[in-house]
């Protein structure tokens, strides 16, 4: 579960969800990487999503790109990560 702020002295999160790890596996060059599904709320919307991401060997460096969906699915994640991609 998270809480995210928009400022440190904020009474309360503008938004809140859960994660859940799917699948995590660790490549060739030792970075770890997840298949995560998860839920949030940003004040009236809620939604959920399945998202790639990518944890670096040294643990400095996390990459990932995000999708929404109705329903989650273990075809429906992402399969890359793109820095140019705004997702």
């Amino acid at each position: 579960m998270y809480s995210d702020y928009s400022s440190l002295t904020d009474p309360s999160p503008a938004a809140s969800g859960e994660e859940e790890v799917a699948i995590k596996w660790k490549d060739s060059e030792g970075n770890i990487w997840y298949n995560i599904q998860g839920g949030a709320s940003e004040g009236k919307y809620t939604f959920k999503f399945q998202s790639l991401q990518k944890l670096s060997k040294s643990a400095t460096v996390r990459e990932l790109v995000s999708g929404l969906v109705d329903e989650y699915d273990p075809n429906s994640y992402p399969t890359k990560i793109d820095s140019q991609d705004s997702s």
